[in-house]
This record gives C-alpha cells, sequence and structure tokens, in this order.
C-alpha cells in the first residue's frame, strides 16, 4: 500500500507534456572510426592488464596492493578511448563514466585473479606441509 502511494506522488510530481519531451534523452552516432578506436584501446588496456598479472602472480605481495600497482601500470591505455569520445564532442561526464565503468571492470577482474594466485600459492604450501 506503501508503495502505491509512493508511486502515485512520485506520478502527480513529475511534469507532463513538452517538460518531459525537452528533456529526453537523445543517443548520440558515433563514428566508426570513432568506435573502432575505442575498442582498440580496450584491447589493448586488457592486453596490458594480462601481461601485468601474468608477471605479479608470483610475487608475494597483497593481492589489493599488487592491483593497484598493475591498474597504475596500464593506466594510459585508456587515454586513446577519452581522447577519441572528446573529439567526437560526447559530453565529458559520459566519456568519465565510461572510463570509471572500464576501471571497475578491470579492478574486479584483476583482483579476482590475484585472489586466486594468492590462495593457489597458500593451498600449494599447505600440500607441502607434513600434517601432524
Amino acid at each position: 500500500m506503501k508503495r502505491f502511494l509512493l508511486y502515485v506522488l512520485g506520478l502527480l510530481i513529475v511534469p507532463t507534456g513538452s517538460a518531459i519531451s525537452a528533456k529526453t534523452w537523445q543517443p548520440t552516432t558515433l563514428s566508426s572510426e570513432t568506435i573502432e578506436k575505442t575498442r582498440v584501446a580496450t584491447q589493448a588496456y586488457h592486453v596490458c592488464l594480462d601481461n601485468e598479472i601474468n608477471a605479479f602472480r608470483q610475487v608475494r605481495l597483497d593481492s589489493r596492493h599488487a592491483t593497484n600497482i598493475i591498474l597504475k601500470k596500464c593506466e594510459f591505455e585508456l587515454t586513446p578511448i577519452r581522447t577519441a569520445l572528446l573529439a567526437e564532442q560526447v559530453p565529458t561526464k559520459i566519456a568519465d563514466r565510461l572510463l570509471r565503468r572500464r576501471r571497475n571492470q578491470a579492478v574486479r577482474k584483476v583482483l579476482q585473479s590475484m585472489m586466486f594466485a594468492e590462495s593457489r600459492r597458500e593451498a600449494a604450501q599447505a600440500t607441502k606441509k607434513p600434517v601432524e
């Protein structure tokens, strides 16, 4: 019942008519060159992350600390995406949101991989010790 009342109240508060249509989001069209640039830069970013992850798997660091180091080393791979989007007149806020999303996805991927490598190392050490 409470949700229904909030829904009705929301409908009463929302402006109607041309005010809504004036604020309606209009999708932008990006050129195929820009889409290709962002795709290639994203691939380069993931390749950089994979290379750094493979280099850090055997290093004994805290997984969070290693993740930060890896992400900082590959950060430069994201600049072509931002420049391509800004050259296409994409608003800065939207370009930054896309880059933030890519970074967040990369953080999850790298942290998961580093935590897996750390637990695998610990499991290997546990099997080497004699059971008492």
